[in-house]
């Protein structure tokens, strides 16, 4: 399983050993989940880390089902390296996958070092909601 779950499983009581789908988590508990795991591991980007503008407008609807995770780091516009996460996700009404930014980090730091830690921070995301290679989502 990943560290870092986006669906919610349960036993079949009758079938020992199998699981099956009973709907998504919310969008708020994958958040902190997330924020949770970069903490314990000493990964918080420094200046901030936020859910995107759509999740933080309604923290307690369904985290959409995923297809994959993208996490990539880039020097900004501005001063700092920032932290995109986005998911490769099902839009609710055209039955296809589209991008979508679930949260984004940003440190103060520009050098390449600072660049270097938040592309580290990254793919930490990308093992914790994947199982570490295991790909298991959607």
């Amino acid at each position: 399983m990943s560290r870092i779950e986006t669906e919610i499983w349960e036993p079949v009581p009758d079938k020992p050993g199998y699981v099956q789908y009973v709907g998504q988590r919310k969008v708020s508990e994958v958040f902190r989940d997330l924020e949770n795991f970069l903490r314990e591991e000493n990964l918080y980007p420094d200046e901030y880390f936020l859910p995107s503008h759509d999740f933080c407008r309604e923290p307690d609807q369904k985290m959409p089902r995923i297809r994959d995770v993208i996490c990539y780091a880039q020097w900004g516009g501005s001063e700092g390296v920032y932290l995109e996460i986005e998911l490769l996700a099902k839009h609710p009404i055209e039955n296809q996958y589209v991008r979508v930014n679930f949260a984004s980090g940003k440190t103060l730091g520009e050098s390449g070092e600072d660049f270097d830690r938040m592309q580290y921070i990254a793919g930490r995301i990308y093992k914790a909601f994947t199982s570490g290679g295991i790909k298991n989502i959607g």
